[in-house]
């Protein structure tokens, strides 16, 4: 499945590095240091928001404080089908035995479930854990 969050995130990060490039390095009287940080900011933003949901979330002492779990790898499950679900004469009514696959960062998780059958998968935005 094609996970468009990634070439979103690049895209975003090489715009946001070359309008600071280019405000840092162009003759725009940029000569105090104040005004040079004011001009990094976006990068230095975006560079910190790639570090926080890529790494720094997953730390052990920043996940007591998020209370986000980290729920990231390859997990066994069974599934049992409702008594009540479509299955077609001779389907398998379980249980099944799966394997799902999770990948995380901090605002966002991609499920994937593996049965002997099929495949299938799921991409989730700004998950709220309570």
């Amino acid at each position: 499945m094609h996970k468009p969050n990634k070439l979103l995130r690049i895209t975003i990060s090489a715009v946001t590095v070359v309008y600071s490039v280019l405000l840092f390095n162009l003759d725009l009287h940029l000569d105090s240091f104040g005004k040079r940080v004011v001009a990094a900011l976006p990068m230095i933003g975006t560079i910190a928001l790639w570090l926080w949901d890529s790494f720094i979330w997953k730390l052990p002492i920043i996940q007591s404080l998020t209370k986000r779990p980290n729920i990231k790898g390859l997990w066994e499950v069974t599934l049992t089908p409702h008594e009540d679900s479509h299955i077609p004469p001779g389907g398998n009514r379980g249980p099944i035995k799966a394997y799902m696959e999770i990948d995380q960062s901090y605002w966002q998780v991609d499920v994937t479930l593996f049965t002997k059958e099929s495949h299938s998968d799921l991409v989730s935005f700004f998950l709220g854990f309570t």
